[in-house]
């Protein structure tokens, strides 16, 4: 309204935007290592769904939405391209593919696939078919602390996994399609699984104690 002079100035110019940290409605928590495997081991026809999600960073939407067309096997490096109609910032993303994700891609690419197909015919799994999953491998959906892992937590998983692994933050900002930093370092990110020992341990000695 101010660039089309329509007010002289924006009266929420001076706003201070709201601590959203620790008010939550949902509090999402990231699996580890161990447990993303054994979810993915119980998959079964949903395993390539669970692959797309922790590999790609694709939100639930995306996911459901993406075509056999965005899927690039036959380049280098492999890729997805997800289409701007598909994605929430209303672009195209360019997704370099992992190797266990492409591998799941191959292996559910048929002589019979088409274009136009959808990636998953079977769609997204369902949020009790994920329960479901949890449940036979004994994870709970939610801890003592009301922290749930739902499939949206995959997406978390993703960038959480990527700053244990050290990618810096604009790396994991562009990996993760977003803009604000935030998002990275407090939204998608599970602390827990940080561990400072590691990162201590990782300083150069300035050389200053004498050993014995």
């Amino acid at each position: 309204m101010v660039r089309h002079e329509r007010i002289k100035e924006n009266p929420l110019r001076k706003v201070i935007k709201a601590e959203t940290r620790g008010r939550e409605r949902r509090k999402r928590r990231v699996l580890n290592d161990a447990d993303l495997r054994r979810v993915l081991d119980a998959a079964g026809e949903d395993r390539l769904a669970f692959l797309l999600a922790v590999f790609s960073g694709l939100r639930r939407s995306e996911i459901a939405k993406l075509p056999w067309a965005s899927v690039h096997l036959d380049i280098t490096p492999p890729c997805l391209v997800a289409p701007a109609s598909t994605t929430k910032n209303h672009q195209c993303a360019r997704i370099p593919l992992h190797p266990e994700l492409e591998a799941g891609l191959r292996q559910a690419h048929t002589p019979t696939t088409t274009p136009d197909l959808p990636v998953l015919p079977r769609g997204v799994p369902s949020m009790d078919s994920f329960r479901k999953v949890l449940a036979s491998v004994g994870i709970r959906y939610k801890d003592d602390q009301g922290q749930q892992a739902d499939f949206h937590a995959l997406r978390k998983a993703f960038n959480t996994r990527m700053a244990v692994a050290g990618v810096p933050e604009k790396s994991r900002m562009k990996a993760m399609r977003v803009s604000d930093r935030r998002l990275v370092d407090v939204n998608y990110l599970d602390e827990s699984h940080i561990e400072a020992e590691a990162a201590i341990a990782k300083l150069p000695p300035l050389g200053v104690v004498k050993a014995h």
